[in-house]
């Protein structure tokens, strides 16, 4: 029983060794700012192609992708400049076209984790984070009033966000400096551990004895004397 014990105590103790809680981090100014145009501009998604991927960048395991959607313009990384008042050094997703006519939901941002899943994803706003309804295909989204970030939990390998309008005749945009994708793996799956066996004996260190051993001995779970 003691073995046992000790064997089960000992791979608990690999499996929490082995569970490791995984971070990878988008950081928008570092994957993008090399790459903007004259404009300061580096465009995500190509409006003429709104259900096309044009953009996916990967950090770890974790592939961020963009799709332009019914947007009223394309996804795009805007350069960081610390004198302006406007959004910079972010990530801006638009919603759909103006008008009443025309659906609501506009850019995607699609996460794909190649091993395992997503438990927690985290929006970084921008100090001028805009407005617009943010959705997630899968598990719950909520919104820091006071941060204005975002934070996804759930447990997925893929979940796509869609920025949406309040007010379907005006445009929507919202702004993230970065994204966190936090997940735990675990290691070491299938554990089991061995059964004790009736009517087998053990010492007081664990070991097994036979029948004929004179002492204190564990069996069936119990401890006994024996002359």
């Amino acid at each position: 029983m003691i073995k046992n014990l000790r064997s089960i105590i000992a791979v608990a103790f690999m499996t929490v060794c082995a569970s490791v809680s995984a971070q990878s981090t988008f950081d928008f100014d570092a994957l993008y700012e090399s790459k903007v145009n004259n404009k300061g501009i580096f465009y995500l998604g190509d409006p003429k192609k709104p259900k096309e991927i044009t953009v996916t960048s990967t950090v770890d395991d974790v592939t961020l992708s963009f799709i332009a959607g019914n947007c009223s313009s394309a996804p795009q990384y805007i350069k960081y400049d610390e004198n302006a008042t406007k959004a910079t050094g972010c990530v801006a997703l638009y919603g759909g076209k103006p008008g009443k006519d025309i659906a609501a939901e506009g850019s995607q941002m699609k996460f794909v984790k190649a091993n395992g899943n997503m438990k927690e994803i985290i929006f970084e706003a921008n100090k001028v984070a805009g407005n617009g309804i943010f959705t997630a295909s899968t598990g719950e989204l909520k919104m820091d009033k006071k941060t204005r970030n975002y934070t996804w939990t759930g447990d997925a390998s893929e979940v796509t966000f869609t920025i949406g309008k309040k007010d379907l005749a005006k445009t929507s945009a919202l702004n993230f400096n970065g994204v966190i994708v936090n997940t735990t793996i675990t290691g070491i799956t299938n554990i089991t551990a061995e059964k004790a066996q009736n009517g087998v004996r053990y010492n007081l260190a664990g070991q097994r004895v036979s029948k004929d051993f004179k002492g204190v001995v564990i069996e069936n779970g119990k401890k006994m004397i024996v002359k």
